[in-house]
């Protein structure tokens, strides 16, 4: 919202002098990101001062949101709104367990939003200053205060529309018929290297057949491994 009002402004204080008679802003030199902001609200010069009120009103409401600090280290997320419940009515609630990497001294601490100023109002007043027992009699005093930033985490956003649509998606479509004509044009090229290879030669042919016919009639026989070695000298 701030960075739309911010190009309203921008726009403003520096193409003033675009305006003609009957008050129509000119857009000839305008980036087109901005024409298109300043075009949506020009029929409503209200939005913008709209828009500062709600976030004003929104800063303004009370807090909801605690911040529960300093417990014991050992504790769980489980555990402590087990300790803590019945809780009044909420929205948002968040636990991060101590790490023992860097520190042994460090604390866990939870994050409670509610649905009312006075809900929170009652837990910070009744959990501050509330003792927590642990391991061998070791104690945390925990610190309940509302929270600095009083906003939430947004949910997870809506699923996107081309999620799980590359099926259907016309370049990846041309991709795959690219890559069939490529894999048919390797496998002609294999084809015909394989046909090369094996090309009648007569005489080779001749002498295949040579040797087969006197494998056959016992003649032909391979000679031993150390046949030349034992051979008799004259």
């Amino acid at each position: 919202m701030a960075e739309e009002s911010s190009y309203c402004y921008f726009f403003e204080d520096e193409y003033s002098e675009s305006e003609d008679d009957e008050g129509i802003l000119s857009f000839e030199k305008i980036p087109r990101h901005i024409c298109r902001i300043i075009k949506e609200n020009a029929h409503d010069p209200q939005t913008i001062e709209d828009m500062s009120e709600s976030e004003e009103e929104d800063e303004n409401l009370p807090p909801t949101k605690v911040i529960i600090r300093h417990l014991p280290p050992e504790m769980t997320g489980k555990i402590f709104f087990q300790l803590v419940s019945p809780l009044p009515a909420h929205d948002y609630k968040y636990f991060v367990e101590a790490s023992k990497e860097h520190n042994q001294n460090m604390y866990a601490t939870a994050y409670i939003n509610f649905a009312n100023n006075e809900d929170a109002a009652l837990f910070l007043k009744q959990y501050d200053g509330h003792i927590f027992q642990y391991g061998k009699g070791a104690k945390c005093k925990a610190i309940v205060e509302f929270a600095p930033f009083a906003k939430i985490p947004k949910g997870p956003s809506s699923k996107d529309r081309i999620c799980g649509s590359i099926d259907d998606d016309p370049d990846y479509l041309e991709f795959l018929e690219s890559l069939k004509r490529k894999n048919a044009e390797a496998s002609k090229d294999d084809e015909v290297e394989s046909a090369a290879s094996k090309a009648f030669d007569p005489l080779v042919h001749y002498i295949n057949t040579q040797r087969t016919e006197c494998s056959a009639r016992g003649i032909y026989k391979r000679p031993p491994k150390y046949y030349r070695k034992w051979q008799p000298r004259y």
